[in-house]
């Protein structure tokens, strides 16, 4: 599978990029560089689809996920730490959204 929508970018601690898109059925995909520099294939996170995400990193290096599913809920899937490129199953958030996500890093270095 590849891409047909991509939508944001972040960059892992170690300095090496992530892209994240949608696929030609609407799930939410990733893609990764390898510390050789080469990249991986496009892998579906799995989850909801969403119309828009966008991506942060966390103080820790790992890099969060939010989106906007078609039914208007906000949420949210992260790396986990002890699985390398691994990721959280998504968590939604509580309420109804309208537009885009879009995630800003604190002085504190915390993700709002």
């Amino acid at each position: 599978g590849g891409v047909s929508v991509l939508f944001d970018a972040a960059t892992n601690l170690d300095g090496r990029l992530e892209l994240f898109g949608l696929d030609g059925a609407g799930a939410v995909v990733h893609q990764f560089q390898w510390p050789s520099g080469a990249w991986s294939a496009w892998e579906r996170l799995g989850g909801p689809g969403v119309y828009a995400a966008a991506a942060g990193v966390n103080p820790d290096g790992r890099m969060e996920l939010f989106g906007v599913d078609r039914s208007g809920t906000l949420v949210h899937s992260w790396q986990t730490p002890t699985s390398g490129n691994g990721w959280s199953g998504w968590a939604a958030f509580t309420g109804t959204y309208i537009g885009e996500p879009s995630v800003v890093t604190r002085s504190d270095g915390l993700l709002e």
